[in-house]
């Protein structure tokens, strides 16, 4: 069977929607790098806006933060969302298709909302926030997403190969 290219205004097209997408990063990325505070034309290559971020301590902080919030909740919600996948995917239990439809929740409703809702919730049960709200709160919006990704590759899993 042969392959067909697509249409030439096609491909035109998406260079262009690409270009549009990606132009003003690759343009601030470049900027980045200029001696000028005011980036309106470029008077030479500099290190020093990067070295300005990187003497932060704040910026030190936040990115230490930022890391350890991507690692733990990654971790965790993989590890839940694939027992709950796991779990769906073989056994049939009280509270089946409520637990199945609320896990599309996150996947329905915006980032936004369900942040609101969590720090509504937090704020209700008198809660610190911090850190750990934001974990599990990162945590809470990744399962679902965990859980059916599994779900679909265990959907088509030879069982005999798991019991091998």
């Amino acid at each position: 069977m042969s392959e067909k290219k697509p249409a030439l205004w096609l491909r035109i097209f998406s260079f262009l929607a690409y270009a549009y997408i990606y132009l003003p990063i690759l343009i601030l990325i470049i900027f980045s790098f200029n001696t000028q505070k005011i980036n309106v034309r470029w008077e030479g290559f500099t290190l020093h806006w990067y070295e300005v971020l990187f003497r932060d301590s704040n910026v030190l902080l936040a990115t230490r933060n930022t890391l350890m919030i991507a690692f733990v909740s990654t971790l965790v919600a993989t590890l839940i969302g694939t027992m709950a996948a796991l779990a769906l995917q073989r056994y049939r239990f009280p509270g089946y298709t409520a637990t199945e439809s609320v896990l599309y929740i996150p996947v329905i409703i915006p980032e936004v909302v369900m942040g609101i809702s969590l720090l509504v919730f937090f704020s209700l049960i008198k809660f610190t926030l911090g850190l750990t709200t934001i974990t599990l709160s990162h945590i809470a919006f990744n399962i679902p997403f965990v859980t059916l990704v599994v779900r679909a590759r265990l959907h088509g899993f030879d069982k005999s190969i798991e019991e091998a």
